[in-house]
């Protein structure tokens, strides 16, 4: 696959105003590298010693070289604000979204050698220097393009260069299979100057900018990656020289990092769920190599123009199921009796995921990117935040259930569902109330769907990554206990809904890592599966994300479940609003099983209120 076999992207020709703001732009970059290296030295005596190892914790050495971070988890660093684009400009510094704290990796040590061997292995002007460095020292870069050249080599100054490249990093053989290869488009400055003492210092700069018309290659599916960091280098003795580089790392914005990296450790990938999968490539196969039963039931189209719906609900009064387009940042009911579609929020800002109805009547709604819990009347049309959860969720708020008492239960990612290999288990948190937040559970890797037993005493919990359904038992006081395996799925659950024979209904994306399209399972306790609908029969070819059940004016048990082509972003609006709007769709198949009920209680439906 890599290198391509044509550069992607072609050569430019940068205008002077371009050239020159790229100029300034790495000079003001090298002199804040070559200024916190002298201070380093200066107040550290170029080393973290035994006086100022409290501001620094160690990570991992290798070789020469040693990593620590900075202890001060409140410690913020602002990030490059420099414009690159001016008046006519076409080049921009690369921003970072949503903005976040930059966390300080250090990594200091010596390396055999003179500066000029260093500085020879380091300047890599043309697309074949910089593979061929690759190939030496193994840092998984694949594939390379020059867009432009600023600055060469010369005779008389063979070290300095300033280029702008494209090049993807596809990451160690290993996981290569789980995780989408990074491309970057980036500045790179190298070159030898003087310190303030007049000793000759090497520096390798390295920085993402946004090019235009550089946009990652679809057929490839390469996620575009962020870049900051430089590197500084000293003769420290004849055959030895320093190396300094500090690094930048984005993290959540939250002032209680010591708690986030408690509640969210990182964990290994259930290698076996996503690589083995057997029992659901079986049923992926099957239907590829049998043909469907005449009389198998078929699902059908309730509403398209949908980019991508979560969180389905029905309410047994009206017959209506309220929904929410995730990226369309909108919460949407459905009539059942009268086939409309009805919008019931409309949020100017973030995504929105999952619903739950408080005793008085009005909805509770997660807003995932902000991580906060908001309140709708729909008899005011007024919404309020109702509760913050930044510091017990990290990346985004997910899904949510709302037992009888009022008290919800919410689900974060934990860690960035592209990226496999950045995978962290993750916190399930309750809002009582009164609005008082605190955590229940830990240890889940990406709780999503989740459901309350009729009873009011078992919390039942998908957790994606792992491809299980997870049990607690729920006190008086509503906390949480006795977590315990419920169900080993087996493949990628997300949304679930319960029958009123205690069987789960899960939905699956795909069969582990592999593209199979997703389907709907119906699990009972232990880890039976007693239907299979999907995977390629009942009329359902793409993913599958969530599902509720209902029971329609005739009496009839209906399956509604969201399928969509994709649910990452960039591929999502990658072809503009238009198309986002074919991704999704909301569907029904009708089923013999209904939805779990509580007697006299008809806010209760499927295992939420």
């Amino acid at each position: 696959m890599y290198p391509l076999p044509v550069q992607p992207y072609p050569s430019r020709a940068l205008n002077a105003n371009e050239t020159n703001l790229l100029r300034r732009f790495t000079n003001t970059l090298t002199a804040a590298a070559l200024h916190d290296y002298d201070c380093f030295v200066k107040d550290c005596h170029g080393d973290v010693s035994e006086d100022t190892r409290h501001d620094w914790k160690f990570v991992k050495k290798q070789g020469g070289l040693a990593v620590y971070r900075d202890r001060d988890a409140n410690a913020r660093h602002n990030e490059d604000t420099i414009t690159m684009a001016e008046t006519n400009g076409r080049i921009s510094s690369q921003e970072h979204q949503p903005p976040g704290q930059i966390e300080s990796l250090l990594c200091i040590g010596t390396l055999p050698g003179t500066l000029d061997d260093i500085m020879c292995g380091i300047v890599c002007p043309t697309a074949q220097d910089t593979m061929l460095k690759s190939s030496c020292i193994g840092d998984n870069i694949v594939d390379c393009c020059v867009l432009a050249s600023i600055l060469s080599p010369t005779p008389e100054d063979p070290w300095r260069s300033l280029t702008l490249k494209w090049a993807v990093n596809a990451g160690p053989n290993t996981t290569r299979p789980l995780v989408r290869p990074r491309d970057f488009t980036y500045v790179e400055a190298t070159g030898i100057t003087t310190n303030i003492d007049g000793e000759r210092v090497g520096y390798h700069i390295v920085h993402s900018v946004v090019v235009p018309d550089t946009q990652p290659i679809d057929k490839q599916r390469l996620v575009r990656g962020n870049v900051s960091l430089y590197h500084v280098y000293r003769q420290k003795s004849p055959n030895t020289v320093e190396e300094d580089k500090p690094m930048s790392e984005q993290k959540p914005d939250t002032n209680k990092a010591q708690q986030q990296q408690e509640l969210f450790p990182s964990v290994f990938p259930n290698i076996r769920m996503l690589v083995f999968p057997f029992r659901f490539l079986g049923y992926w196969l099957g239907r590829k190599l049998w043909a469907e039963e005449p009389r198998a039931p078929q699902a059908r189209t309730l509403l398209d123009d949908i980019v991508y719906g979560e969180g389905p609900r029905f309410r047994i009064p009206t017959k209506e199921l309220y929904f929410t387009d995730m990226q369309d940042k909108k919460v949407i009911k459905y009539s059942l009796e009268t086939g409309k579609r009805t919008l019931v929020y409309d949020d100017p800002e973030d995504m929105l995921s999952g619903l739950g109805w408080l005793p008085d009547g009005r909805l509770l709604i997660s807003s995932m990117n902000k991580r906060q819990v908001l309140v709708h009347d729909e008899k005011t049309n007024t919404t309020e935040l109702y509760a913050d959860v930044k510091d017990v969720t990290q990346v985004r708020a997910n899904d949510m259930v709302v037992s009888t008492s009022g008290r919800a239960y919410l689900g974060s990612f934990g860690f960035h569902h592209a990226d496999i290999m950045s995978i962290a288990s993750s916190a399930i948190v309750s809002i009582g109330p009164d609005g008082s937040v605190r955590v229940e559970a830990t240890g889940l890797v990406f709780p999503n769907g989740v459901v309350i037993t009729p009873d009011g005493k078992t919390l039942i919990v998908g957790e994606t990554f792992e491809g299980r359904l997870t049990a607690y038992d729920i006190g008086e006081d509503g906390k949480l206990s006795n977590g315990r395996l419920w169900a080993d799925v087996g493949s990628l659950v997300d949304g679930i809904c319960l029958d009123a024979d205690g069987c789960v209904w899960a939905s699956i994306v795909q069969s582990g890592m592999y593209q199979t399209g997703g389907g709907l399972v119906r699990v009972k306790e232990g880890g039976e599966i007693l239907d299979v609908i999907g995977f390629g029969a009942n009329g359902i070819k793409n993913s599958v994300f969530a599902c509720q059940l209902g029971t329609d004016s005739d009496g009839k048990h209906q399956l509604f479940f969201m399928e969509a082509a994709t649910s990452y972003d960039d591929l999502i609006w990658k072809d503009g609003p238009e198309a986002a709007r074919k991704n999704g769709l909301l569907r029904a198949i009708e089923v013999s099983i209904g939805p779990a009920r509580v007697p006299g209680n008809d806010s209760y439906c499927g295992g939420y209120c």
